[in-house]
């Protein structure tokens, strides 16, 4: 939970995990069902996401509880999932 907490909330760390797994990032531009997919193959890699998924994520990423960036919820939802820990 701490390296989620991490990964999710400090700034550089989250900044180098966007940048390795989807490019350059603008932080103000939309989030994309594309970025959504990449991110979700990120901790899921032998699995695809259903169009159900991804909508979730997208209503993770236009609701953020703080001023974090949209991206910033995503990867903690993703993160916590412990789905992909069993990997």
């Amino acid at each position: 939970m701490k390296a989620c907490a991490k990964l999710s909330h400090d700034q550089v760390t989250l900044n180098y995990f966007l940048n390795r797994q989807l490019g350059p990032v603008d932080s103000k531009s939309p989030v994309t069902d594309q970025q959504l997919v990449q991110l979700f193959k990120a901790f899921r890699p032998t699995d695809k996401p259903t169009d159900r998924v991804v909508g979730a994520l997208a209503k993770v990423a236009r609701a953020p509880a703080s001023s974090q960036p949209p991206l910033s919820a995503v990867v903690l939802t993703l993160c916590l999932d412990p789905g992909w820990q069993v990997l």
